[in-house]
Parts: C-alpha cells; sequence; structure tokens
C-alpha cells in the first residue's frame, strides 16, 4: 500500500510544472494618468493687434486603485537569463515583462501594442520576487501636434503568493486512489 502511495506522489512531482513555471500573484496599488491635448481653432484678435490662430486644451484625469497583478509564465525567448511573463492586471493585460534569472540581469518590459514603452523593478528573489515596480507609457508621436493622447501607468506590487501547479495535486490523488482500488479488489 504504502508503495502505491509513494508511485502515486512520485508521478504527480514529475508531472506537476516547476513552481518557477507557477503563476506569480502580486497585490497590486497602481495610478493611471491620461492625458488630452488639442488646439481649438479661434482666430481671436489681441489688443496689440495679433491674431491667435487657436487655443491650446490639456485635459487630464487620473484614477488609481489596488488590483490583483498576476505574472504568467510564457514561452518567449528574448534576451539571454529573462524569464518572460504576461502581465495582467484584473484580467487585463498590461504588457510582457522579462524577469532575470540572477540579480545581474535588468528586468525589462517589451514594447507591446498597445504599450509602446515601459520598465520594471524587481526586488527580491529573482525567480519570485517580493516586491515588483511596474511603469507602462503609450503615447502619439513626440511630433504630434493636436488630438494627442497619452497615458501613464505605475504600480507597486507585493508578491502575495505563487498559484499552485494547477492539477497536479488531482493527478496525485486521483493516482494514489485508483492504486487503492486496485489493491482492495485484489
Amino acid at each position: 500500500m504504502r508503495l502505491c502511495w509513494s508511485i502515486a506522489l512520485l508521478v504527480a512531482m514529475l508531472v506537476a510544472p516547476a513552481e518557477a513555471a507557477a503563476d506569480l500573484i502580486y497585490r497590486m496599488e497602481w495610478q493611471r494618468t491620461d492625458s488630452f491635448f488639442t488646439l481649438i481653432p479661434v482666430n481671436r484678435t489681441n489688443p496689440d493687434g495679433s491674431v491667435t490662430p487657436f487655443d491650446e486644451v490639456h485635459r487630464t484625469d487620473t484614477t488609481s486603485g489596488l488590483g490583483v497583478l498576476r505574472l504568467a509564465p510564457t514561452d518567449l525567448m528574448l534576451g539571454p537569463g529573462l524569464t518572460w511573463y504576461d502581465a495582467s492586471l484584473d484580467g487585463v493585460f498590461l504588457a510582457n515583462v522579462g524577469l532575470g534569472a540572477s540579480p545581474a540581469v535588468q528586468p525589462q518590459c517589451l514594447h507591446s501594442p498597445p504599450l509602446c514603452g515601459g520598465d520594471v523593478t524587481a526586488e527580491g528573489d529573482p525567480d519570485r520576487p517580493s516586491r515588483l515596480s511596474l511603469g507602462l507609457f503609450d503615447g502619439d508621436s513626440p511630433h504630434c501636434l493636436f488630438n494627442c493622447t497619452s497615458t501613464e501607468f505605475r504600480g507597486l506590487a507585493r508578491l502575495v503568493a505563487p498559484e499552485p501547479a494547477t492539477g497536479s495535486l488531482l493527478v496525485g490523488l486521483g493516482l494514489g486512489l485508483a492504486a487503492f482500488v486496485v489493491r482492495r479488489r485484489r
């Protein structure tokens, strides 16, 4: 009987992916700033006789909150010594993030649509950083003259837990139960 349970446990361990490949779950405080800039034609005559053709209009909205940041391992192979993750906040994709296998390897943020730039800073164990700072920027060309928009996202996250490998415990329990039933029938 012990042999059956030992075999079931061994198979479950072999079937389960490594803990480093598990999703990492963070509690994240974040702030997002959306900016909009445009020119409105006015053709206004000034007291000195000059004409002002346009007025500038700026609008900025800032939102902030607390959410769940999930880093799900991907099979991207960009840059030596990096493990790439899909970063999502409350189920909404943010960016692809590369974390180094050692502290000497600088973390990276892949410039992927709809985001065109970013940075990431990790603290702690490279395989399971205890804190993560994520900054992302999306904006029109720096030479944009009107109807320009930009979004800046910045968040600080603390590791809650790695998500256990899905199904590995169930596989082990199922194999153990099957071994028990087969043994009882004999």
